[in-house]
């Protein structure tokens, strides 16, 4: 889940999150989340004792960025491989 974002982080929400990891390992799947370190959601999450992935991203893409790759995969007429 990411929460680079994410600039408030109430009580609700981290319960939130409890319960979606633990429903997630009910199932042998795991809950991933992703903030900017520093950033208020990561503080919060650190006090919660929910681990998180750092990420570098502190905006997201535009969406000319985001189909980029997928662009640069098209033949010249625009036709997918």
């Amino acid at each position: 889940m990411d929460l680079t974002n994410v600039s408030y982080l109430a009580s609700a929400g981290i319960r939130a999150l409890y319960q979606v990891r633990q429903q997630l390992s009910a199932h042998r799947q795991n809950l991933r989340l992703l903030a900017v370190p520093g950033s208020s959601a990561a503080l919060i999450l650190d006090q919660a004792q929910l681990p998180y992935a750092a990420s570098t991203i502190t905006t997201p893409p535009t969406a000319a960025e985001a189909v980029a790759p997928i662009r640069s995969r098209r033949n010249g007429d625009g036709s997918a491989y």
